[in-house]
């Protein structure tokens, strides 16, 4: 469903180093990787249009940051993901997804429209951050092709989705007041 509607929808596969998922073909993918870890971005291209500030990130740590704690230090500390970008995030509970060990709601810079969330997980004692941002216009378009795209990815080495996986890891949630937002 897009915008309220049933559409069928073209995709194409992506392999990732540790998964696999199908990505709609209205979207451009992109992967990188360094020592940090591997990357893909499924970037909107609506229409033809690509917009930058409408994609899903999908980074998995290499194997010296990918506990926990390292995880989460990528994704918040200053110079993170959420920081080097000049967003906003404010822990979400509960949690975005099933399988996500924490979720934050993503803000932009005062006067942008961007929205999205953060989430972070675990499969195998690896950690995956999964970051999804857009301009509030691309909700309707953005919301059922992150879903599907999630939905597909599947582990290489288990042969599981990520929307299986177990999460037992889950942190004991910080008091945090509800006006209260993580400033980066």
């Amino acid at each position: 469903m897009l915008e309220g509607d049933p559409h069928p929808i073209e995709t194409q596969r992506v392999d990732a180093a540790l998964y696999t998922l199908y990505v709609p073909s209205d979207m451009i993918v992109e992967q990188s990787a360094s020592d940090e870890g591997e990357g893909v971005r499924v970037i909107a291209n609506f229409g033809g249009s690509r917009t930058d500030s409408a994609f899903l990130h999908i980074f998995t740590p290499n194997d010296s940051a990918s506990g926990l704690d390292d995880v989460r230090r990528l994704l918040l500390e200053p110079n993170g993901i959420i920081g080097s970008n000049g967003w906003k995030a404010e822990e979400m509970t509960p949690v975005r997804y099933a399988w996500a060990v924490e979720s934050f709601r993503i803000t932009g810079r005062r006067g942008s429209d961007i929205m999205g969330s953060a989430s972070i997980g675990m499969h195998g004692g690896r950690g995956i951050i999964v970051v999804t941002v857009y301009p509030a216009e691309f909700a309707d378009g953005m919301g059922p092709r992150v879903a599907m795209i999630l939905e597909s990815l599947q582990w290489r080495d288990t042969r599981t989705g990520l929307a299986r996986e177990q999460t037992t890891t889950r942190p004991r949630r910080r008091e945090i007041d509800r006006n209260q937002r993580l400033q980066l």
